[in-house]
């Protein structure tokens, strides 16, 4: 951003960000978690029921598949780890921590976005009914691409 010289500077900066939304999600081969908003902070106990909330339908489902997670501070806790011990969830805990292109979220969540873009939010609960219409209207197919395409950028 630039300023000419005869331009007073800003004293502060104004964000032009009037909605905002935080979703706990997860992605695999054949399927997808329940979306769950996150409201308030996080914490250990309330990640450990974002994890129930989004899994629980999937459980019998996800004991074929390793969970890959950006691993928060929150989520490497004896709690967060007994859960996921408790209902077969294995882990990848050695997957490289801030890789967007080995993480396939990051291309869901950027596809979400172009969908949730492409409509006017003008509420906070219209921006919600948006992402959880992105998340419903996301492809499958589009979801395996991006699986598919991990193994290409490892190479």
């Amino acid at each position: 951003y630039w300023l000419l010289h005869v331009r007073p500077q800003p004293t502060h900066f104004q964000s032009q960000v009037q909605f905002r939304v935080a979703a706990f999600g997860a992605v695999w081969y054949n399927g997808r978690s329940n979306l769950v908003f996150i409201r308030g902070r996080t914490n250990t106990t309330t990640y450990v029921r974002h994890l129930q909330a989004a899994l629980n339908t999937h459980l019998r489902l996800l004991r074929e598949y390793y969970l890959i997670h950006d691993r928060p501070t929150r989520a490497h806790t004896a709690l967060a780890d007994d859960w996921l011990l408790s209902n077969a969830i294995r882990c990848v805990d050695n997957y490289p921590a801030v890789s967007p292109d080995l993480n396939v979220v990051e291309s869901v969540l950027s596809w979400m976005n172009r969908y949730v873009q492409r409509n006017h939010r003008n509420s906070q609960q219209r921006l919600e009914r948006l992402v959880q219409q992105a998340w419903n209207a996301l492809p499958q197919a589009v979801i395996r691409g991006y699986i598919n395409h991990v193994p290409n950028i490892c190479n």
